[in-house]
């Protein structure tokens, strides 16, 4: 764990029925700390961030942040899914203004995250657009804009980028970096991507399949903007390929 004091710890088992799916997954995160959950199709990472956000009661053990049990009542926890998840009736700026609203966070306050926001991902001229008239890479934006405006004790990201074409995902992931530089937020990217993974983290937590355990967990000391070339990168992709098994 990194520097910053221990934020987040996780220690849960977790049973659907007789099925399970986390078996006494234990790890802790630090604050400000950008984590990546690395791990197959099919093998808890969604389950993992859903403990994270206080969406799932724990079969075993608890989730805490900062001390107290996780719990969406109590902190501030920003989820960005694979799907944008925008409200339709919403322009961009409205949507981005979603989670200040529910904080009723004062209207001068909360009219200068959302301008900053807009501002930081690149849709300053598209703030009284709608998500039909957007791209799918801009509708990420506007889900990540929102995610970030709220001063989040955690961010959870699902795979936001899986269903974007690889130009702008490469795109997408940079932003994100860029974001998480400015605002220091701690971050947990549950992906399937080894390249992703090592692009975005400062530590890689592997996990192994059902019943679901950590592999490894791997500090990624790569300088940042990260290059795909880097011998470092490249002995990293091949470890976690042998970590993950030989079809990755």
């Amino acid at each position: 764990m990194r520097a910053g004091g221990e934020k987040v710890l996780v220690d849960v088992t977790q049973r659907f029925g007789d099925l399970v799916v986390l078996d006494r997954l234990r790890f802790s995160i630090a604050a400000n700390e950008f984590v990546c959950v690395l791990g197959k199709s099919g093998c808890g990472k969604t389950t993992v961030a859903n403990l994270l956000a206080g969406l799932l009661p724990c079969s075993e053990g608890a989730v805490t942040i900062d001390g107290v049990s996780a719990d969406p009542r109590r902190h501030e926890l920003a989820f960005v899914f694979q799907e944008p998840s925008l409200w339709p009736w919403r322009t961009v700026r409205d949507n981005i203004r979603i989670g200040l609203e529910i904080k009723r966070v004062p209207a001068p306050e909360l009219e200068r995250r959302v301008a900053d926001m807009i501002e930081l991902v690149g849709l300053r001229g598209f703030e009284t657009y709608y998500p039909y008239q957007i791209s799918g890479g801009m509708k990420q934006r506007v889900a990540i804009a929102r995610a970030f405006a709220v001063d989040a004790d955690l961010i959870l990201m699902d795979e936001p980028f899986a269903a974007l074409d690889e130009q702008t995902r490469h795109g997408m992931q940079a932003e994100v970096l860029r974001i998480w530089e400015r605002k220091k937020t701690t971050v947990v990217f549950v992906t399937h991507n080894l390249e992703e993974a090592i692009y975005l983290a400062e530590r890689i937590i592997v996990l192994t399949e059902k019943p679901t355990r950590i592999k490894a967990s791997l500090d990624v000391e790569l300088p940042r903007p990260r290059d795909y070339a880097h011998p470092g990168f490249i002995a990293l992709r091949k470890r976690l390929g042998e970590l993950m098994g030989s079809a990755w």
